[in-house]
């Protein structure tokens, strides 16, 4: 899957996440925010499932890898306060935006690894300045797509901060990859054919 395809799959989850949760009376919450819940269409169309529903974790040690997989995706608050608000899909949201940069699961290889959890990897990445380093290798390096790597983690590392009140809406976050997404085009095909 090419990065431009990618990028269109964020804005479209992000959009999805910022119509439930714009309902001004009662927003509507995903809660359960991951790749596995994002559909996809023969066309590539995304489409966001299994909302309204509270994380659960199931029981038993059938469940125990997939409830450690759950976890990755949730928000640190939520652990502590048990209260979902929307800024918890946002987090979640974060972890998407990592996959769909590194191809990585969140959980990857050896737990006493340093990339093993691959949130706090791209971040340290991002910290570094290396950004280049978490964009899936399957994607070719070509100046566009460096160029806005760059900009979508560093949305990534903003969704995923450790407080809710430092996330961005996901208002913004579909706001800010509509922005990316045009930037992306304009350095790919130059400002003569953005309709491509």
């Amino acid at each position: 899957m090419g990065f431009g395809v990618r990028l269109e799959i964020a804005i479209e989850v992000a959009h999805g996440l910022a119509y439930l949760h714009g309902n001004q009376d009662q927003p509507i919450l995903h809660g359960r925010l991951r790749s596995s819940n994002i559909l996809l269409s023969n066309s590539m169309r995304a489409m966001v499932s299994d909302y309204g529903f509270p994380p659960v974790a199931g029981v038993g040690v059938d469940s125990l890898s997939s409830n450690i997989i759950l976890l990755s995706y949730c928000d640190p608050e939520f652990l502590f306060t048990f209260r979902l608000t929307e800024k918890s899909d946002v987090y979640s949201f974060g972890v998407v935006l990592v996959e769909l940069l590194s191809g990585r699961p969140p959980l990857m290889g050896d737990p006493d690894c340093f990339d093993y959890v691959t949130t706090e990897w791209a971040k340290a990445m991002f910290d570094q300045g290396r950004a280049s380093v978490v964009l899936d290798p399957h994607i070719p390096r070509i100046p566009a797509t460096m160029f806005v790597t760059e900009k979508v983690l560093a949305l990534a590392v903003l969704c995923l901060n450790r407080e809710g009140k430092n996330r961005p809406t996901m208002s913004c976050c579909a706001e800010a990859l509509e922005h990316i997404s045009e930037e992306y085009t304009l350095l790919l095909f130059g400002p003569n054919d953005r309709n491509r």
